[in-house]
């Protein structure tokens, strides 16, 4: 193993890596950073190359030690260990250009697949750079129609303190008004009370005026009644006059 201490944010991904090869699923930069929910792609480039080079330390063969037997072994054997040496040698040489292309197509693979997580940062980044515009376009439409409520809530108080001023001045008018119309019948009621004394004295003189005239009929009746008695006796009284002279 590596004796690398990687930071937190690279163990994260490290740990991604890991669980996709647990579960046989090719580790990619891309599938790292999805496993992980997304991420920065440098971060996620630095973790897999650790994890990768873990995994090759793990797979990699012990280092070959010469036995003891042959440092002890005579002269003659030392040129057959001596053989055995450089074909180990060339052997080991093989390995190291294997290693080597190895290392060249596992780096090829790692710059396919940062292209490849390049374009779908790309992508993502275009995805949000849309959402993020239309985001912007609906603030503004609300904003607008914001401002568009609150002009119009502000017509609506002028309206309304118009119309309060309105109502005001014709409660002051009504209260007016009430005040006339108080005094207009104060004034009715006293010319009434007037009216109606006026015509109980008009009829108190109407009833004296019969009465009068009642009595002066009475009168004239009485009158007429003396008047028409003085002739009778007058006449009885010539009568007994001429009895008188007879005699």
């Amino acid at each position: 193993m590596t004796d690398t201490n990687p930071s937190p944010a690279v163990q994260k991904y490290i740990e991604a890596a890991q669980a996709l090869a647990d579960r046989d699923e090719t580790v990619t930069l891309a599938a790292v950073r999805r496993e992980a929910g997304g991420g920065s792609m440098n971060t996620i480039t630095e973790a897999v190359r650790l994890w990768r080079e873990d995994q090759a330390e793990d797979q990699a063969p012990a280092a070959v030690m010469i036995p003891e037997a042959v440092q002890d072994a005579s002269a003659r054997a030392l040129a057959a260990i001596w053989k055995a040496a450089q074909a180990e040698h060339r052997a080991a040489l093989e390995s190291e250009r294997e290693a080597l292309a190895t290392d060249r197509a596992r780096i090829e693979g790692e710059k396919a697949e940062a292209q490849e997580l390049g374009r779908v940062v790309e992508a993502e980044a275009e995805q949000t750079k849309r959402e993020l515009e239309q985001a912007t376009k609906r603030v503004e439409e609300l904003a607008a129609a914001v401002a568009q409520e609150r002009e119009a809530a502000a017509s609506a108080r002028a309206l309304a303190a118009d119309r309060e001023k309105r109502i005001e001045d014709q409660a002051v008018e009504l209260a007016d008004a009430g005040k006339e119309l108080a005094q207009a019948t104060a004034e009715a009621n006293s010319a009434a009370r007037l009216i109606i004394s006026a015509e109980a004295r008009a009829e108190a003189a109407e009833v004296r005026e019969r009465e009068a005239r009642d009595e002066a009929a009475k009168l004239a009746g009485m009158l007429q009644t003396m008047k028409d008695a003085k002739p009778t006796r007058q006449r009885k009284t010539k009568t007994t006059d001429t009895k008188g002279v007879q005699k």
